[in-house]
């Protein structure tokens, strides 16, 4: 039974690797919850995939409950006492039922709701979460140690050209380095529409989330600071040269323990380096030189745009230097 279901309707994208994954984590008594930037293709892989993949092994509608929380119309089962009664409601038999949700973050009390399955046989429970507050590692004690995170990352380019395959390897590769892989984003034609999509997924979705979870009111230091960490991927970042910096060109009182606020917590690092850690070399080595650290970033579209525009700015940072 699907609610407020999201597909990609233009053409088939494949994530073999994360479907085998959610495949082989069935029925294992822990709550899986799908993690990651929004937009990146959580609810495809959940709503689209996997219920296929269970009804190829003869899994009924009647077993799978699908409920997308971001749809207006399901507002009521943002109230945890609802969504509890409604799951209740469809668990009609003693066989297992496949109960997947997303953007569960928008549920106050989620945390009790997916908790309190916990002891039900015949329910397997699917999460995905993509706002600030989710991918913190708050998320991680909730569920009293049952809970198993999923991280789903933009489209790499592999899965990109197995989506088309009748386009020039070298004509798909210009584009995944300039407008990366959000799979909206590789459904997209026109440059043109690319843009204008990561211009305000950027600044209406991603700004808005980090906004909110931290309660930030200096806006403009705040886009002020991604833009200048995103200039400079892979460098050095000292929060107190960023913070002089502040104060003596864009004459700003943001401090360098709010910069630190802002860039340095544990789980934003480990996320940002799981590319690196992809890779196996035993030479490899991550180093932390006292207060520097070396920045990295998921997505390279909204890398890309935001740099773009960034350097065209002359009252920009890097430009007034």
């Amino acid at each position: 039974m699907r609610i407020g279901a999201k597909i990609y309707n233009r053409m088939e994208i494949r994530r073999d690797a994360l479907l085998k994954r959610l495949m082989d984590l069935r029925h294992n008594g822990m709550i899986k919850v799908i993690t990651g930037m929004r937009r990146c293709g959580k609810s495809y892989l959940l709503f689209r995939l996997f219920s296929e993949a269970l009804k190829a092994e003869g899994v009924s509608d009647e077993h799978i409950v699908m409920v997308n929380l971001e749809d207006r119309r399901n507002k009521v089962l943002r109230d945890p006492d609802k969504l509890l009664e409604y799951i209740d409601s469809k668990l009609k038999d003693d066989q297992m039922h496949y109960v997947l949700l997303d953007e569960v973050q928008l549920v106050s009390d989620f945390e009790d709701v997916l908790n309190s399955y916990l002891q039900v046989k015949n329910a397997d429970l699917y999460v995905t979460g993509s706002n600030a507050r989710f991918l913190s590692k708050d998320i991680v004690t909730g569920f009293r140690g049952r809970g198993l995170e999923i991280k789903v990352h933009p489209l790499s380019f592999l899965e990109i050209r197995d989506a088309r395959p009748d386009e020039p390897v070298e004509n798909l590769w210009v584009e995944y380095m300039t407008y990366g892989g959000l799979p909206q984003v590789v459904t997209m034609t026109s440059a043109q529409e690319k843009v204008v999509y990561l211009k305000s997924l950027f600044k209406h979705t991603y700004l808005k989330d980090i906004k909110e979870r931290y309660d930030i009111k200096l806006d403009g230091d705040l886009e002020e600071l991604i833009s200048t960490l995103a200039s400079t991927v892979g460098g050095l970042t000292n929060p107190r040269k960023l913070a002089d910096t502040f104060r003596t060109v864009k004459k700003s009182t943001i401090s360098q323990d709010t910069i630190k606020v802002y860039i340095d917590d544990d789980t934003k690092r480990d996320q940002e380096l799981q590319s690196l850690r992809r890779i196996d070399d035993s030479f490899q080595k991550v180093v932390i030189i006292g207060d520097h650290s070396p920045r990295y970033q998921n997505e390279d579209g909204i890398l890309f745009i935001d740099i773009y525009d960034f350097l065209l700015d002359k009252g920009s940072i890097n430009s007034a230097g």
